[in-house]
């Protein structure tokens, strides 16, 4: 793809246009210099929402690819798996993430745990503040939410756990405190869903209010890393390698399909998760 997005760049195509138009033909400069072959492997790797090639054109989703990809020398599957690997590379560097001498697994340490368990509880109230400002009506569904440092630290529990999580570069702020990105907000937000979906049972049904079930409502993209979170927790506990959410019990599709209308973004996001579940895994 390296090839095809040179030959558009010579062809003095933007790259913006690269990774926006909806087919290379869309583009009149560009289509007059590319092959037929360049054209069919645009067609099969750029359009599709799961590719995560896709992510290449987010300069923060490509700086975590990157690192992940040197680190492991591989990439992960989806962009729930992307974000956990993310994070754990972050808590590495901080040492709260260290190998077994044993078994050589990498585990997060104790304080590792309660950092994320900080983290998913401060994502979850800003969410809440989010939403409650608009943010998931007609307000800017993107926009970074800022949380107060009492109200941080409540969830964090100690001063000395708020600094951990500005040196993983996850939180930053003074008087107020928000995430590095709202991407990582998103991640975070995903993990508080697949708590609660595991402890309490919560629905599609409780995010996508009946009465508005087909529009937006804010958490499209949390939902989205939830459903890469429980594919890759999935593959890990069939294959033999972990237990699924640290003990919890995975996601029940069922549970967010029930009494869904055809369309609408709950409906796309539980046949989503359905997939995932379903999917044989190797």
């Amino acid at each position: 793809m390296a090839g095809v997005l040179a030959t558009w760049l010579r062809a003095d195509a933007t790259e913006e246009a690269f990774w926006s138009v909806s087919d290379p033909g869309k583009d009149r400069k560009a289509s007059a210099e590319t092959s037929f072959t360049e054209d069919d492997l645009w067609r099969r790797h750029i359009p599709g929402p799961r590719s995560l090639l896709r992510l290449a054109a987010n300069p923060f989703m490509l700086t975590m690819l990157y690192q992940v990809w040197v680190f492991e020398g591989d990439l992960p599957r989806n962009r729930g798996d992307l974000f956990d690997r993310f994070v754990d590379r972050l808590l590495s560097r901080e040492g709260l993430l260290v190998q077994d001498r044993d078994r050589g697994a990498w585990q997060r340490t104790p304080a590792g745990v309660r950092l994320l368990a900080g983290l998913t509880g401060i994502a979850w109230i800003m969410q809440g503040e989010r939403l409650s400002q608009g943010g998931g009506r007609d307000g800017d569904l993107g926009v970074l939410t800022l949380l107060p440092r009492a109200v941080a630290l409540t969830e964090l529990d100690s001063e000395a756990r708020l600094k951990q999580a500005e040196d993983a570069t996850l939180l930053e702020g003074q008087e107020e405190i928000r995430f590095r990105h709202q991407l990582l907000q998103e991640y975070f937000t995903a993990r508080a869903l697949q708590q609660r979906i595991a402890a309490e049972g919560l629905r599609a049904a409780d995010l996508w209010p009946e009465g508005r079930w087909w529009a937006r409502s804010g958490w499209e993209e949390a939902a989205v890393l939830l459903v890469g979170l429980h594919s890759e927790t999935a593959r890990r506990s069939s294959a033999g390698s972990g237990t699924p959410a640290r003990g919890r019990r995975p996601v029940r599709p069922g549970e967010w399909c029930r009494d869904r209308r055809p369309g609408g973004p709950a409906a796309s996001v539980a046949r989503r998760l359905a997939a995932a579940s379903d999917r044989p895994r190797p």
